[in-house]
């Protein structure tokens, strides 16, 4: 399995079907801001979000939408801030920031997120 920082430095793409992503690594999510919402409840009971692991892969189900790519355009992205599994949380330099861009026949671009782009924190 590779870490968020391998997957961007390698260009390693993850999927997109319908309301799922599937990352091809673990991660610890801190804060998903897709279109205008901010999502920050990833525990069993959300009402937004609901997060599955695999072998070597991580599926994030967006349960406010019915298909990704119909409602977030291949200009936009959904941003993330997260840990690397296993890592310190409470550590702000651990915090990775990365993008991900819906792109065709089910693939995603995941990319470091650039100083032009906003973050709320």
């Amino acid at each position: 399995m590779v870490s968020i920082t391998e997957s961007i430095a390698t260009g390693t793409t993850g999927m997109h079907f319908g309301n799922r992503l599937i990352f091809p690594f673990h991660c610890e999510l801190l804060k998903i801001i897709i279109e205008d919402e901010i999502i920050t409840d990833f525990s069993q009971s959300s009402e937004d979000i609901d997060l599955g692991y695999g072998e070597g892969f991580m599926d994030i189900y967006f349960l406010g939408y019915k298909n990704l790519s119909e409602e977030v355009s291949r200009y936009e992205t959904i941003k993330f801030i997260a840990v690397e599994k296993g890592e310190d949380i409470f550590d702000e330099k651990k915090h990775l920031k990365f993008v991900v861009y819906l792109k065709e026949k089910n693939k995603t671009l995941i990319e470091s997120a650039g100083k032009d782009i906003l973050f709320f924190e």
